[in-house]
């Protein structure tokens, strides 16, 4: 992980990061103001709002060149903050890229976190499962444990168990850690507001939390979600599965046979003409024009996603007279020219 952020900061921050006397608080300070020459990704962390609606991870459409720059685009009247509440910045990092990240923070909740922790209400987290704690409690040993880093090996047994928790995780996306981060978050809230328990959760509790989100519209694709993330929540936990119980399977059932559910909507394919009327209309007056045509068309040529092109280097293209090499993680693929 150092390594992927020493090769994407600036030439200061990088000679900063070199000094081996960085401490965590140091090293925090000095990410806060580094600089990412190609500016990184922006997102809003998917949350429950006051209202009750449930907000998805959002990718912003511009991008940022540090954490300052990142919070100025959250100024946009678009993403306008519920009263009593404020955003927060941190910079994210996971085996494909780096991205700054913006999460809603109650600043009701914030004084509460403050003051001195109640002996019957708030307990202190650790490496065991919060069975029974708190749901922000339960929210935060999630996070904290899909967001584990493999740690460096010294030989000790404790080291190689905590490396094990790292690789469950590794083993799967990114972009599947995310999603389940934020579905579980919005299941604390919930159970939070209802007085239930989070971990573990009851069969009947599922079903009804399930079926609160068909009613405030969520697609059955996204509450299948939910459901897989409760579900992996107390397999890390060693605890019974609570989604697997038929109440929670029949309202599943009733939600994806419901007719007030929304409709799939129908995308249209993208053909090679429709790609060539967005290619005619980038005028090549300069290296941008270029490099733009030349993402659309290799995109469109090689099937590829848009992770997939924004991770693409030079040394992973090899070019011949007609047809390219180029790898992708794992994976080989040649694209026709």
């Amino acid at each position: 992980m150092r390594l992927r952020v020493l090769e994407q900061v600036d030439r200061l921050t990088r000679q900063r990061l070199a000094q081996s006397d960085v401490t965590v608080d140091v090293l925090r300070t000095i990410l806060s103001t580094a600089h990412f020459p190609p500016p990184l990704p922006v997102f809003i962390a998917g949350s429950t709002l006051p209202d009750g609606s449930f907000l998805p991870d959002t990718e912003l459409p511009q991008c940022a060149e540090h954490a300052a720059n990142a919070l100025k685009l959250l100024e946009d009247p678009s993403f306008s903050l519920p009263n009593g509440y404020r955003h927060e910045m941190a910079l994210v990092i996971d085996r494909q890229r780096l991205a700054f990240v913006a999460s809603l923070v109650s600043l009701e909740q914030e004084k509460i976190a403050s003051a001195p922790p109640r002996q019957d209400k708030v307990r202190s987290i650790s490496a065991p499962p919060p069975i029974g704690q708190d749901p922000a409690n339960v929210a935060r040993w999630f996070t904290a444990l899909v967001e584990a880093e493999v740690p460096k090996y010294d030989g000790q047994l404790e080291t190689s168990q905590e490396a094990v928790v790292a690789f469950v995780q590794l083993g799967k996306a990114a972009n599947t850690r995310r999603a389940y981060r934020s579905a579980i978050r919005g299941w604390c809230v919930w159970a939070a507001r209802h007085n239930l328990p989070a971990l573990p959760a009851r069969s009947e509790d599922v079903a009804t939390y399930l079926a609160d989100l068909a009613l405030r519209g969520r697609k059955p694709a996204t509450i299948e979600l939910h459901r897989a993330a409760l579900r992996y929540l107390h397999h890390i936990a060693h605890l019974p599965i609570p989604t697997t119980h038929a109440l929670v399977s029949e309202t599943l059932a009733g939600i994806h046979r419901s007719p007030t559910k929304t409709p799939p909507r129908q995308v249209k394919g993208l053909t090679w003409e429709m790609v060539c009327e967005v290619v005619d209309t980038i005028p090549m007056t300069s290296l941008v024009d270029a490099r733009d045509r030349a993402i659309i068309l290799v995109g469109y040529g090689g099937a590829l996603r848009r992770s997939e092109l924004a991770a693409i280097q030079l040394e992973h293209v090899e070019g011949s007279k007609n047809r390219w090499l180029m790898r992708l993680a794992r994976d080989f693929r040649v694209l026709a020219i």
